[in-house]
Parts: structure tokens; C-alpha cells; sequence
């Protein structure tokens, strides 16, 4: 065994514990995609994501497969009670920053962020610094431990030592810590958003939405399809979330290099593995839906249809094969609402309805209206499904609303509501 396998194979720890942050809302239903995805490891929903334990390649294949996370941040060591700055100083440097730090020269230190409340060490910019201090005295010892074998570098891998250092996140809390750095990032920024429209929801929100309405129940149970319609598709994110779910392709990709690749206890093998046990799966009646999305301004019907064309250019195929033909039906146009909803068959609506200051206060009001209007002027519709800010889109449409989630798009508060079918009068103050 070379000195560099002696001194990273103490530190190669078989359990990981995982934190899976998802927008404020969606954590339960984050939990139950992963689990859904017979993700290896044990999962449990709390404030802000979900927390996991899991072998290595549960943090892989999240990166890779889940719609809902953002972000995942991997524990380092043990929580540990401190309240004073040298057992903080201790416990730091007892930790294993050898498996998931470059202490080679020139590698670069990490960026720190401190989260405290309620505990006696409070002061930010010193935990910093602490912190700092640490990752210096680890290189120093380190390079001393390497001194007598001239190849250990190279053979330490895990990545370029000039790549960025993995952020590292201390969160004292009631004087208990915790340390971990962030092993996974932008996993909501999927490959085929470039062009964005106005008021864009997140692809993990919309991937959410989608998830809670009932396409895939009606795509197996419809036997002459279903048409999945956005009449406000802005960049065509709803529409492209929904196209890939029933696809069943997964919408992390292995090109892009996460933090976790630079590990130096990383195995590019097992991750190969892993990405080549990845099975695309679509919806057995994938063929029968159609999705169109639709909107009143021709430059936002062109930054989806472009978001559209990435999509499949980046989707994943077997080597050689340049097919690009979608199985199901997929179109973004130009068009106001009321044309469209005296066409579309067998339809549900999905839809993320204009609210915020660009959507104006009064021209919000006679959207909302309108809207109202074009919903009942049909009653087969399959499900209505509006996430929307303004609690006076449920007074202006006249439409009996339930919330079926409530979640952060962005750090604006919003809502997935769903018509149940009836109309409704409300009073004044009346939010429903």
C-alpha cells in the first residue's frame, strides 16, 4: 500500500450523512421522490431538505436522478458540544479533511460559512478564521507526512488541486456543531435552461408541480392520451419538466463536475459505475401525451422553444445514436389563451399565472379574470392546477381554489392551487 492509500484509507468512511436542501415547502415530498427512486439509504424530512445516510453513491445518485434537490452537503466528522474557541479548534482539526480537501501546495483554501444561534461562540468572522487557521496547520502537516515519497501526489487523484475548494458550512446551534461542506450544487439549474423568460419558476419547483398533479395517473389510464396545456409557459419550464419526467430521463448529467469529483478519496471507477447503471424509463404511454405551451408574448414562445431544442440535443441516448425525434408531441406558439382552450382535448392545465411587480396590479386583476372566465367556459377539463402569490387571484377568477402545496420559488411564497370544479363568491378579506 503506498503512503498515500495509508494515509486517506482511515478517513474513507463507509456511511455518509447528507443534508438534501430543497426549496422551503417541497421537503416531503423531496423525501418521498427519494425514496420512490430506491435511492440506497435511509431519509427523513426536516426543515429545509431532507437529511440522508447512505453509502457513496447515495450522494452520487441524488446528484444525478432527484428533480426536487438543490443542493446536498455532505457531514464531516461528528456533531460535537462546544463553548469555547480552543475545543472548537480541536474538534476541527481532528476531523478528516484529508478525504475531501487538495493539502497539496498551491491547492486553494476553502470559502467558510458560519451559521450560529443560541450558543456561546457566536462571533462569525472569528469562527472563520478558526477555520482558516485549521486548513493551514492540516496542509503544513500534511506535506510534512508526503516528504519522503516524491510520487504520493500524483497519486492521491480525486481532481485538479487548482480546482475551487469544496465550501465549507459551520452551523452552531445550542452550543452543538456541525461541519460539512457542500458535495453537491445547482442541481436545480438543469442543462437545457439557457434562455430565461420573465418571472421563471425554478426547475425543482416546476418538477414539483408537475409531480403533484395527476399526468402520469392519467397518461396510464387514458387510453386516447392526454394533453397537458400551460397557457402562461414564459421560458417553457413546467412544459420541459413535464417532458422529462416522462421520459424518465434523469436530470442530472455525469458531464458537469460537482465538488464531489475533486474529492482526493473520490472514485472516478464507482462513478463511472454508477452513471452506466443509470436506465432511461419512460411512461409506458409516453406516446399518447401531448404537451403545449402557450403564451401572449412571442419573445418568451422563443426562449421556450430554444430551451426546447437544448433539451434534445442534451437528451441521453446510446453512443451513436443521433436520433433526436421526440415520441410524444411537444409545441410552444404564440397565441392568447382563449384560442387555445377550444382546442385542446382530454386537457389538463399547469400553469405558473403571472403575479410580482411585473405583472402590474391592474393587469394582474383583469388576467385573473379572464382566466376565470376561459376555465369555465369548458367543463371537461382534467384538473386545473395555478401556482400563484396574489391572494386576490382566487377573488378575481370566481373559482373555488384548494391548496395543494405551499412552497418558496426563489424566495418568493407561493402556491399550487387546484380548481375543484365549482365557482365561488368571496367577501371582501376573503382569501379562500
Amino acid at each position: 500500500m503506498s503512503k498515500a492509500a495509508r494515509i486517506l484509507a482511515p478517513h474513507t468512511v463507509a456511511v455518509k450523512r447528507l443534508f438534501v436542501r430543497s426549496s422551503g415547502g417541497l421537503e416531503k415530498l423531496l423525501e418521498r421522490e427519494l425514496q420512490s427512486l430506491q435511492i440506497p439509504g435511509t431519509f427523513e424530512a426536516v426543515d429545509g431538505g431532507v437529511t440522508a445516510e447512505g453509502p457513496e453513491d447515495t450522494l452520487w445518485r441524488i446528484a444525478l436522478r432527484s428533480r426536487l434537490a438543490e443542493s446536498v452537503r455532505l457531514e464531516i466528522g461528528d456533531p460535537f458540544h462546544v463553548t469555547r474557541e480552543g475545543a472548537f479548534l480541536g474538534n476541527l482539526h481532528a476531523m478528516p479533511w484529508e478525504a475531501y480537501y487538495q493539502l497539496t501546495p498551491g491547492a486553494q483554501p476553502p470559502r467558510v460559512t458560519v451559521h450560529t444561534s443560541h450558543s456561546r461562540l457566536y462571533h462569525e468572522n472569528m469562527l472563520k478564521g478558526k477555520v482558516r487557521q485549521v486548513f493551514e496547520a492540516k496542509r503544513q502537516e500534511f506535506a510534512k507526512s508526503l516528504a519522503d515519497d516524491d510520487d504520493c501526489t500524483k497519486a492521491i487523484g480525486g481532481g485538479d488541486p487548482e480546482a475551487p475548494a469544496p465550501t465549507m458550512h459551520v452551523h452552531l446551534q445550542y452550543d452543538q456543531c456541525i461541519v460539512g461542506l457542500i458535495a453537491a450544487q445547482d442541481l436545480c439549474r438543469r442543462r437545457y435552461r439557457k434562455a430565461v423568460g420573465t418571472l421563471p419558476l425554478r426547475e425543482s419547483c416546476a418538477a414539483a408541480v408537475v409531480l403533484k398533479t395527476p399526468m402520469l395517473k392519467l397518461l396510464s389510464e387514458k387510453g386516447d392520451g392526454i394533453s397537458l396545456w400551460d397557457p402562461f409557459c414564459r421560458s417553457g419550464t413546467i412544459i420541459t419538466e413535464a417532458l422529462g419526467i416522462a421520459l424518465g430521463h434523469p436530470p442530472g448529467g455525469p458531464q458537469g463536475l460537482q465538488p464531489f469529483a475533486h474529492f482526493p478519496t473520490h472514485s472516478r471507477e464507482r462513478y463511472e459505475q454508477v452513471v452506466g447503471s443509470l436506465r432511461v424509463t419512460p411512461h409506458e404511454n409516453v406516446e399518447r401525451l401531448t404537451l403545449v405551451g402557450t403564451d401572449a408574448d412571442p419573445t418568451e414562445v422563443d426562449a421556450a422553444q430554444r430551451n426546447l431544442h437544448r433539451f434534445v440535443r442534451r437528451m441521453p441516448r446510446p453512443v451513436g445514436d443521433d436520433n433526436t425525434e421526440l415520441p410524444c408531441t411537444v409545441s410552444f406558439f404564440h397565441s392568447p389563451m382563449q384560442r387555445v382552450a377550444k382546442h385542446v382535448r382530454n386537457c389538463i392545465i399547469v400553469t405558473n399565472i403571472p403575479y410580482g411587480e411585473a405583472a402590474g396590479r391592474d393587469r394582474a386583476k383583469k388576467l385573473y379574470r379572464d382566466f376565470g372566465r376561459m376555465v369555465q367556459s369548458r367543463s371537461d377539463w382534467l384538473g386545473v392546477y395555478v401556482v400563484s402569490a396574489r391572494r386576490e387571484f382566487k377573488a378575481m377568477t370566481g373559482l373555488e381554489w384548494r391548496v395543494e402545496l405551499r412552497f418558496s420559488n426563489g424566495g418568493i411564497k407561493v402556491e399550487l392551487l387546484r380548481w375543484t370544479g365549482r365557482t365561488k363568491t368571496y367577501v371582501e378579506g376573503e382569501d379562500g
